[in-house]
């Protein structure tokens, strides 16, 4: 039929040839899209590497797409890639699975959306037989012009925000200096599992080097709640409840303060303060009177990578995998294959080896550099007069260092759990132990780097005089089973330990040093020694973490030991 009709031969080899590029095109306008949209030139020899590795892998895709003799099956796996390529641009999936009963109405909502989407995958099938070229010619001008017109760059780096003339006072002399640090996930004393290689010598560890610094250690300390926002909404407000505001992110979802009890008492006392934040919890909002400084640092830019000492290939796959990670359809991925991996092993079919658990997840990369921003504003001063409030993402996930903090081969990132973003999926025993000789090693790593920040203090001779705050905001999260409603049959105290059990350590004038092996949770605490509330009556109580279908719940915490 083509030899006797060269026009439709034409056509046929026309759509043949889009079919083959179409793949590519879909993901290569994506990928290029977040690569600017960090702030990368695509000209840096790992964007180029990322982008011809997705472009390669597309383009053999459309191959193997060409030689399916069915318009249909093309036409629907086209689409396919299409929700694909919509779940990475605005993480569609993972939005409706949070809607789940939350709010019926605004559900139904986005239900209709959705059903309006594979209305128009249905018009699209039935195009079939052109659907290559139409979706080839669309996503190529989409890379085109996001290449001519690229998008404005997210602020993911380091900033500092002055306040206003009216705002600006001269520190006070007389006033000895604060220091308050919010060590993201640092489980306390009492709930380090011994039982895991290196974790007794990391207990003492900790223990000495807060013992021999002259703080008052609180060995059994809890945090009543696993999740940051609410754990320290509630720390810093004196267990009052005031609102958080959800603000539009970056990437996630971000929670600025609206109230601060704590930081406006120092204020009223004449104090200038020197805030330290991540973009995921803003702190610098929270009071009528702006602060002397606030540093905003990034938790999910790619520029993390940089300083890192990874490899073009390994930075390549961090880009790459930071895209493509943002999918759920990632997460199933490695999701079906455990399950395949599990059923073969049980069946004695075959042991495959374990799905890549590669951390793609940027958290706590870029804290060390943050803690140099802040050792240099306290020695070169003047300290007096002024609090300096860090919140510091670690020894929070991915765990990418050494004991003496020399960064991991990329292969050997971990983060705290199996499919840490859906809280009510189980992770392994094996696992959980492999996370957590790397939280160890992670967390000595933080210890040098305070004892270096305590040093240099004494060195200024305010180390004495400081009022030094410590403490975690909750547990290491490193468990098998997530505190949340759907678990709360199968939870252990050891997964409550591990989510619960926090750091808490106060060096203030008046405080007695030493080891106290009172149960207490990290609200009460701050509030009885730090804001001086009256002591409450102790209650061993803690919340379930909210999921999509759930709200909060309370929980009675099990024993944390010595």
């Amino acid at each position: 039929m083509n030899a006797s009709n060269p026009r439709l031969a034409g056509n046929a080899g026309r759509e043949r040839i889009c079919t083959i590029i179409v793949p590519a095109l879909i993901f290569a306008s994506g990928l290029v899209n977040f690569i600017l949209y960090h702030d990368i030139s695509l000209l840096r020899p790992e964007a180029l590497l990322a982008c011809g590795v997705v472009i390669g892998a597309g383009l053999l895709l459309g191959l193997i797409l060409s030689w399916l003799p069915s318009d249909r099956l093309r036409a629907t796996l086209l689409c396919a890639m299409i929700l694909v390529f919509l779940d990475l641009q605005f993480q569609a999936i993972g939005f409706l699975y949070r809607l789940v009963s939350v709010d019926e109405y605004r559900m139904l909502r986005y239900l209709v959306l959705f059903a309006g989407l594979a209305a128009i995958f249905v018009v699209l099938i039935s195009l079939s037989k052109h659907l290559s070229a139409i979706l080839s010619a669309v996503f190529a001008v989409l890379l085109a012009s996001t290449i001519a017109i690229p998008p404005e760059p997210a602020r993911f780096d380091f900033e500092a925000g002055q306040p206003s003339a009216a705002d600006q006072r001269v520190p006070r002399a007389d006033l000895p200096p604060v220091l308050h640090l919010v060590l993201d996930g640092h489980i306390g004393i009492g709930g380090i599992p011994i039982d895991i290689e290196g974790g007794n010598e990391l207990k003492h560890r900790i223990k000495a080097f807060y013992l021999k610094n002259g703080f008052r250690l609180f060995g059994r300390a809890f945090s009543e709640y696993m999740l940051t926002p609410a754990a320290m909404t509630m720390l810093l407000n004196g267990d009052r409840a005031v609102k958080l505001v959800e603000i539009s992110g970056t990437e996630n979802t971000r929670w600025a303060l609206q109230e601060n009890l704590y930081f406006s008492s120092y204020m009223d006392k004449g104090y200038n303060l020197r805030i330290y934040e991540t973009e995921y919890v803003r702190y610098c909002g929270a009071t009528e009177r702006r602060p002397e400084s606030c540093y905003t640092y990034s938790t999910s830019g790619l520029r993390l990578m940089d300083g890192l000492g990874l490899s073009i290939s390994e930075k390549a796959e961090f880009i790459a995998g930071g895209y493509f990670s943002r999918s759920a359809f990632y997460v199933m991925l490695f999701l079906g294959y455990d399950h395949v991996r599990v059923f073969l092993k049980a069946q004695g079919i075959a042991d495959l080896p374990r799905g890549n658990r590669r951390s793609y997840i940027f958290h706590s990369l870029g804290t060390l550099a943050t803690l140099r921003q802040l050792k240099t504003d306290i020695v070169t001063g003047p300290a007096a007069g002024r609090m300096f409030f860090a919140h510091l993402m670690l020894p929070h996930q991915p765990y990418f260092l050494t004991p003496d903090c020399r960064v991991r081969n990329f292969d050997d990132w971990y983060n705290r759990k199996l499919y840490q973003y859906f809280l009510e999926k189980v992770s392994s025993s094996q696992f959980r132990e492999e996370a957590y000789q790397r939280y160890f090693e992670q967390t000595t790593c933080l210890l040098t780097v305070l004892d270096d920040l305590f040093d240099a203090m004494r060195d200024q001779g305010i180390f004495e005089s400081a009022t030094i705050i410590v403490h975690g905001d909750h547990g290491s999260r490193i468990t098998i089973h997530d505190p949340v409603f759907e678990s709360a049959d199968r939870l252990t105290p050891r997964d409550m330990i591990d989510a619960y059990s926090a750091l808490f350590a106060i060096r203030i004038p008046g405080v007695a040093a030493g080891y106290d092996t009172r149960m207490r949770s990290v609200q009460d605490l701050f509030g009885e020694y730090v804001l001086d509330l009256p002591p409450k009556k102790i209650r061993n109580r803690v919340y379930l973490a909210p999921t999509g279908r759930y709200g909060v719940r309370p929980y009675d915490m099990p024993p944390i030991a010595n």
